[in-house]
């Protein structure tokens, strides 16, 4: 009787994570043994919106997956993480030109961190006036050899271009030691209850580009979307079905 006692009070007890709140607009907290994310956030049309990436500590590298939003809340993780592991992270990784991923270029280049996107990703930056480009910002250095569908390892984790979708440019980054995959924009939270298009988003290609990601990660244990609570590979179908119905009502 106590044994089972014991086992619904520690099944009724939620996890509790070590969030680590930096700022009001800035929090961490650690996901796996390896992983930690960083969940900024922005008032847009008066309302806050969260943005998750991450941070990963593997071996003598440590990887920032893209900045938080806006150079502020970038400069004050990049300063945490200094503190945290003793080291700036060693390079980033962009997954989209939109600014809740690369808001905060401009404190990476003034830092000395090399940043890293997709070929798109510049030229969007570059050419599209509804970003927030300044062209006094060093842009992130590319990684040329993205067509759809491309696989590329690159330091310790493998790059996906599944095509457009919530961009043209969006990445998708996998972290096979821990089974993450970090989806970026291009994958919804589970909360959402449409597919959400905004500039740049591909209607026909998104329920295409999910599909080519279930092809790869559905074994994914860990999914983190650009938006939203993390969840498991569900999140792929989730976003694939999103995608399919917001075509149909087109």
């Amino acid at each position: 009787m106590r044994i089972a006692l014991a086992l619904l009070l520690f099944i009724s007890l939620p996890l509790q994570a070590e969030e680590i709140r930096l700022s009001d607009d800035l929090q961490v907290y650690p996901l796996t043994e390896h992983t930690w994310v960083h969940r900024s956030w922005e008032v847009i049309q008066g309302h806050r919106y969260p943005s998750n990436g991450l941070i990963i500590i593997e071996d003598d590298t440590l990887t920032l997956i893209d900045t938080a939003w806006g150079d502020t809340s970038t400069a004050l993780l990049l300063d945490w993480m200094e503190q945290r592991f003793g080291k700036a992270p060693d390079l980033a990784i962009l997954t989209h030109s939109h600014d809740d991923r690369m808001g905060g270029a401009r404190t990476l280049a003034e830092r000395g961190i090399p940043a890293w996107a997709h070929p798109a990703t510049l030229t969007i930056a570059r050419n599209d006036p509804d970003t927030f480009y300044d062209p006094d910002i060093p842009l992130p250095q590319t990684i040329e050899a993205f067509t759809e569908q491309s696989r590329i390892k690159f330091a310790n984790l493998e790059l996906y271009y599944p095509g457009p979708a919530h961009s043209p440019d969006n990445i998708i980054v996998w972290y096979g030691r821990d089974e993450v995959l970090i989806g970026g924009c291009a994958v919804k939270g589970g909360s959402a209850t449409a597919i959400g298009y905004v500039e740049g988003s591909d209607a026909n290609h998104w329920p295409v580009a999910m599909e080519n990601v279930l092809t790869h990660y559905s074994e994914a244990s860990i999914v983190v979307p650009g938006h939203g609570d993390i969840g498991d590979a569900s999140l792929l179908t989730h976003t694939r079905d999103l995608a399919r119905k917001g075509l149909a009502t087109q």
